[in-house]
C-alpha cells in the first residue's frame, strides 16, 4: 500500500478547493449585493465573476495547503509507524531472551532444591519418592 495514498489526497485537495470556491463565491455575492444600492443587476453580476478569479486563487492556495498539510501527516505517520514497529521488535527480542534466562534460572533453582531435599533424605536413610521438578535445563 502506498503510504502517500495519492488518490485519497487528491479527493480531500479537490473537496478543499471546492468548499472554499463554494464559500468565497457566496461571500462575493453576498458583498456585491449588499453594495448593490443603485446599480444594475448587471453590473452586480459583472462584479461577481470579475471577482471569481480572486476566489479560485484563493481557494487554490487554500486546497494547495490542505494537500501539502496531508502528506506531512501522512509522511510523519509513516516514519512514526516504522519507528514504533522496530522498536516493538527489540523489545520483543529482548523480552523473549530476558524471559528464557528467567525461565532457566528458575529452573536451576528447582534442581537444586530438589537435589538438596533428595541428599538430605538420603543422608537421614529416609525414602524419598518426591518425582524430580517437571521442567529440566537441556533434557537432564
Amino acid at each position: 500500500m502506498d503510504p502517500l495514498n495519492l488518490n485519497r489526497t487528491r479527493i480531500i485537495s479537490l473537496s478543499v478547493y471546492s468548499a472554499m470556491f463554494a464559500l468565497g463565491m457566496t461571500l462575493t455575492t453576498w458583498h456585491e449585493l449588499s453594495m448593490a444600492q443603485g446599480r444594475a443587476p448587471l453590473e452586480i453580476i459583472v462584479a461577481i465573476i470579475f471577482n471569481a478569479h480572486v476566489v479560485a486563487v484563493a481557494s487554490a492556495g487554500f486546497a494547495a495547503l490542505a494537500e501539502s498539510g496531508v502528506y506531512i501527516v501522512v509522511i510523519a505517520a509513516h516514519i512514526i509507524q516504522k519507528a514504533q514497529e522496530k522498536a516493538h521488535a527489540k523489545g520483543r527480542d529482548e523480552g523473549i531472551g530476558e524471559g528464557i534466562d528467567k525461565a532457566y534460572k528458575d529452573a536451576d533453582e528447582q534442581n537444586a532444591a530438589y537435589y538438596r531435599r533428595m541428599r538430605a533424605a538420603l543422608d537421614a536413610g529416609e525414602p524419598f519418592d518426591e518425582p524430580p521438578p517437571r521442567f529440566r535445563r537441556n533434557g537432564r
